[in-house]
């Protein structure tokens, strides 16, 4: 038996955060010069959960993942075990820990108007759409930081970038059976003595 576990942390977390941008972007309140749509032809700005691997057209967000603390701070000896009935038999195994991770949002622009505009979106959408929405997830976010502007080339074009990471937390814990068949088969009864 293989128990499946949804962790979360990164894809969850840089999902979440691409879907409330995209939402955002996508509302008429937004200015129509940075209109998202489903329809990437027609989008006034592309929102990605990586960078696209082909030509793309600014403006673009990118989201990625960026340094994190995935540690157990309920594991070994401080595990709980939950045990069944009177039968003292663990039957479920309990992990839990405190998920910390940076979430970049990569701006790519075409000019510098578009860049600083769009720095302050992102900066106003996280500090006053997405806390509160996020906080009701059970995901808090610690600090908003600005990367700091720059340019680079590419395509034989000149790109205006910036980014704006966010340090997000959760608490979470899991529940992992444990079958009693594998607490038998791991019980070695040959190297039990047996006297007479």
């Amino acid at each position: 038996m293989t128990d499946v576990f949804i962790f979360p942390y990164t894809n969850y977390i840089k999902t979440a955060v691409v879907a409330a941008l995209r939402k955002s972007f996508g509302d008429p309140s937004t200015f129509d010069e940075y209109r998202w749509t489903q329809q990437e032809t027609t989008s006034k700005v592309q929102i990605y959960t990586a960078f696209p691997k082909r030509i793309f057209k600014p403006p673009t967000l990118v989201v990625k993942a960026g340094r994190g603390d995935v540690s157990f701070t309920v594991l070994g000896v401080n595990e709980e075990l939950i045990q069944e009935g009177t039968s003292f038999i663990p039957t479920e195994r309990k992990t839990g820990g405190l998920v910390k991770l940076d979430i970049d949002i990569e701006i790519y622009a075409k000019t510098t108007t578009d860049r600083e505009k769009l720095t302050d979106l992102v900066i106003h959408f996280m500090r006053f759409k997405f806390r509160d929405l996020f906080q009701g997830m059970g995901l808090a976010f610690k600090n908003i930081t600005v990367g700091g502007e720059r340019e680079e080339g590419y395509d034989e074009a000149l790109l205006f970038r910036n980014s704006v990471t966010v340090s997000v937390e959760q608490q979470y814990v899991d529940f992992i059976t444990v079958p009693i068949g594998d607490i038998i088969k791991d019980v070695a009864v040959t190297s039990i003595p047996y006297e007479q």
